[in-house]
């Protein structure tokens, strides 16, 4: 369209001397183009004939194309000479074949654009309903329909409906577009390209027309019916632009076709009509490809191939052979993801670029001899797919940016680089596929897709907008950390089977979508970046997280030889409760550890043991490192093969084991620990003590006293501490465990003779042996000191008449205490009795004394209201007054029982009350 503008109004078409008219086709189906009867002012004939003339405007109009006598259908004029008008439209259904006749030679017909006030209006328009056909009936007659001149008035083009080019393997027919951006195909329009004649291409070659002349917008389609390339055969030329969206479709087998994708840039390819496409040379860029059934996409056997869009194959798509060095490419900055009910062929490698976000839909398998890494620097979400085969994989770590001296040209792809950071032996650079390439002259979006060390150049998916000096322009080459999605059981090895070599680069983000015990590879020693799970996990390995843990469903479980760390620039994120948090499993001495590194804030350790959630909060005055680790049974020694407690022992506290480790130097600083439990595990007493409850620490040798403050509504307890171990629950002021058990009285000629036992002395100082005349008021008897044993005896020599109370007062290192339970022995009385206290029993805890029974196995039961027993356990008896702490079972809920217990001699029977 020629953009000459006037002011001034016109009168009958004419200024200036100037004239233009417009005419419409009313010669029938076969009339001649040049014959002025053949044209009319008129669509039906009554105005006047056609002068030619190089201003005039001529329509053909689908709906009348015989003037006076009406007609329709499809027109082939006869054109024996060449023209040249000013505008060319075809209107309402019109379908109109060029094709010349006359001596062989080279016609053209140009349509040289507006030049009077009719400017404004595109000079060639094909509407939505119309087609245009140029062809050849007859050999050696070349046609050429030129839109435009080099030296004159601007043509432009508008096609909303069909063109077709159709040599018919006879003649040279083309479209020749003279100016850039000149022809625009718009949504909904179609180009068929069969030129088969030699040098017959349908938009001309670099010598007949111009680069970026010809352009496809979203929603059309160029169709490739067979013969040579659309573009010409030089891949320095590229005569047409495929914008987002579009399409160029694929019919007709091209085996060896040169130049149809030899450096060219596609938007989307569609392969069909069982149409068998083998690629001799390697493309720009193709964003969407879909391959119908029936129909075959090969790629070179060597070389790149990029996609920014979906793989969509339900044919056969990769290398012509079984596997070859095809280097398959995602380098899209939308979703992208490949799959299909087709055939995939094997490919030397499939890499994901810097902003990439693909998803296979499919398996994938990579390698052959000779071929490159797999290089993922974008995103892969395998799912349950794999990528197998035998080829190289790499999660290639985050590359920081690094100015890079270049040389670019304008329109190239190539990018040289200055050889001191480029080169066969060097890439300071940090030139690789998948990169991203930033800089003055660099388009947005643009990635490295091939290169090429021994020469010191790449490869970028858009060619530069600006021509510089030698290392004129200062790139930029860098990618973020790259990311692995699966959903498979197996993890990343599963997804990732490959038999290459695999790496996993230091920062690499990880997501797991299924459950699996085997998330991490085992081929990789490098810290992670951001993992997720959101499926329960089991570890499969020491892993250190240098980016975010979140736990978005279910557990992980850290194995009992495993240690998962975060370290100072990780975190953990997630909603943590009963079903979702960190376990630490346990296997003989092995507990899984949760390691956080360098913090001074607060930080939640998210831990639990497999049943229980019970996370621990550290607060430490200085920058400290904590190793973290749960497992449920407390005991003695405070490890996981330490000598359980025993049922009377476990009444008092929380039956598991926190042990937090500070791995930093600052050993003698405080830090606060605030442990929370499950319910579950309280000891039948425990909720007695209501808040006077704290934290103990085991110093190595014992249990300390039990410290701080606590919330027995809110299971939560906080003490201070300066040096860490194993850490428990209990009531305030009292030692770890109660270790006090079978503490027994036996009355010996005048005198009591007094023994217990003791399974953790802790940090025990000394036994206070005291009695008592009516079980209230006691007063000291002896004094044993602590010395490591586990049975200690002593003697009353001066009992009180009749009936004496006796009890242990046991004293800590720390000045705290704590009683044992309390016995009385009558003196001079032989007579076996039994006692339940206290009765009603409460916190489920009975205190069961015998007295004077034979020494032996005893056997108790205890039966509900109904009949049915719900506690069936026997004892050893000593002799003489012995106390027996029975913990009655959960079953046992408030009511009255009945105790039945047998001794070697006798059945006594007792109504028990349980509050």
């Amino acid at each position: 369209m020629k953009k000459v503008i006037f002011t001034l109004l016109f009168i009958s078409g004419t200024l200036l001397g100037f004239s233009q008219a417009t005419y419409y086709w009313v010669g029938g189906t076969t009339g001649t183009w040049s014959t002025g009867t053949s044209w009319n002012t008129a669509l039906d004939g009554s105005g006047t004939s056609r002068t030619a003339a190089t201003t005039d405007v001529l329509i053909f109009d689908g709906t009348n194309i015989g003037g006076t006598s009406p007609a329709v259908g499809q027109v082939t004029p006869t054109i024996t000479g060449g023209f040249t008008i000013a505008q060319l439209k075809l209107q309402n259904g019109a379908d109109m074949v060029m094709q010349r006749s006359g001596s062989a030679g080279t016609l053209t017909c140009i349509i040289n654009g507006d030049v009077a006030p009719s400017g404004g209006t595109d000079d060639l328009t094909v509407d939505a309903t119309s087609k245009l056909t140029c062809t050849s009936s007859t050999s050696g007659l070349n046609f050429v329909l030129q839109l435009g001149t080099a030296t004159s008035n601007i043509a432009t083009g508008n096609i909303a409906g069909t063109v077709s080019t159709i040599d018919n393997n006879l003649a040279t027919v083309r479209i020749g577009v003279q100016n850039a951006n000149a022809l625009t195909f718009q949504a909904g329009s179609v180009m068929n390209c069969f030129n088969q004649f030699t040098s017959s291409y349908a938009f001309g070659s670099s010598s007949q027309g111009v680069a970026g002349a010809v352009i496809f917008k979203a929603g059309s389609t160029l169709i490739y019916k067979g013969g040579n390339s659309p573009w010409s055969t030089t891949n320095t030329f590229q005569s047409m632009v495929f914008q987002p969206a579009s399409t160029a479709a694929f019919e007709a087998n091209a085996s060896s076709v040169s130049g149809l994708f030899n450096s060219r840039t596609y938007a989307n390819v569609i392969i069909r009509n069982n149409a068998v496409i083998t690629l001799g040379d390697n493309f720009y860029n193709i964003d969407t490809l879909t391959v119908a059934a029936g129909a075959t996409f090969n790629l070179r056997t060597t070389g790149t191939a990029p996609f920014s869009g979906n793989i969509i194959n339900n044919g056969t798509f990769g290398g012509a052979a079984a596997f070859t060095t095809t280097h398959l490419i995602f380098d899209g900055i939308v979703p992208q993801s490949i799959g299909g009910t087709g055939t995939f062929n094997g490919f030397g490698a499939v890499s994901v670029a810097t902003d990439a976000n693909v998803t296979l839909n499919t398996n994938l398998a990579i390698g052959a001899a000779g071929s490159p890494t797999s290089t993922i620097t974008g995103k892969l979400n395998v799912q349950n797919f794999t990528l197998g085969g035998t080829g190289a994989f790499q999660l290639r770590p985050a590359q920081t940016a690094t100015a890079v001296p270049a040389t670019l040209t304008t329109g190239s792809n190539s990018v040289v680089v200055n050889s001191s950071f480029y080169s066969g032996t060097v890439n300071t650079a940090n030139v690789g596929v998948g990169e991203l390439v930033t800089g003055t002259g660099i388009p947005a979006n643009t990635y490295i897709i091939a290169t090429a060390s021994s020469s010191n150049t790449f490869t970028m998916s858009k060619p530069a907008t600006a021509t510089t000096l030698v290392d004129g322009a200062s790139l930029t080459i860098a990618n973020n950390a790259p990311s692995l999605t699966t959903s498979n059981a197996a993890g990343v090895d599963g997804s990732i089977s490959t038999s290459g070599s695999k790496s996993f680069g230091s920062g690499a983000n990880y997501v797991f979508n299924a459950a699996t015990v085997a998330p991490f590879s085992i081929s990789s020693t490098n810290a992670t970046g951001d993992v997720t799970f959101n499926a329960a996990a089991t570890t499969n390995k020491v892993t250190t997280i240098g980016g975010v843990l979140s736990l978005n469903s279910g557990k992980l479980t850290i194995r009992p030889v495993d240690t998962l760390r975060i370290s100072i620039t990780g975190n953990i994120a997630g909603t943590f409760n009963s079903s979702q948090y960190i376990a630490t499993d346990v296997s003989g001495a092995n507990v899984g550890v949760l390691r956080i590194d360098s913090f001074t804030t607060a930080r939640t350790f998210p831990i639990g043991t497999p049943n229980y959630y019970m996370p621990v909060t550290l607060t430490p005055t200085t920058v400290s490192t904590f190793c973290t680790s749960l497992f449920q049974g407390i005991t003695n020694d405070g490890t996981p093969t330490g000598t359980p407690f025993d049922a009377s022992q476990k009444s008092g506290v929380v039956d598991a084991v926190w042990t937090l480790n500070r791995t930093t130097a600052n050993t003698t600083d405080n830090c606060t620990v605030t442990i929370n439990w499950d319910g579950a595990l309280e000891g039948a007493a425990f909720p007695s003590y209501g808040n006077n409850i704290g934290v103990a620490r085991h110093d190595g040798v014992s249990w300390t006293t039990v410290g701080g403050t606590g919330d027995n509504t809110l299971n939560t307890a906080t003490n201070t501490f300066s040096s860490f171990s194993p850490f428990g629950i209990g009531q305030l002021n009292t030692i770890l465990p109660v270790s006090l058990y079978n503490f027994s009285a036996k009355a010996d000629q005048g005198k009591v003779k007094l023994q217990w036992n003791i399974s953790e002395e802790g940090s025990t100082a000394s036994y206070l042996v005291e009695h008592s005349s009516n079980g209230v008021s006691f007063s000291t008897v002896s004094t044993i000191a602590a010395n490591g044993g586990s049975v200690y005896a002593a003697v009353d020599a001066n009992p009180y008449a009749g009936t004496s109370y006796y009890r242990i007062k046991v004293i800590s290192k720390t000045g705290s205490y704590e009683y044992s339970s309390i016995i009385k022995v009558k003196l001079n009385d032989s007579k076996p009795g039994l006692s339940v206290f206290p009765n009603p029993v409460e916190n489920k805890m009975l205190n069961l004394q015998m007295d004077n029974f034979a020494a032996g196995k005893v056997q108790l039961k205890l039966y509900n209201n109904n009949g049915q027993l719900i506690l069936d356990q026997n004892i050893q008896y000593n002799g003489g007054s012995q106390v027996q702490q029975v913990q009655l079972p959960a079953t046992a809920t408030k009511g009255v029982y009945r105790l039945v217990v047998n001794t070697n001699s006798e059945t006594i029977k007792q109504t028990v009350i349980v509050q």
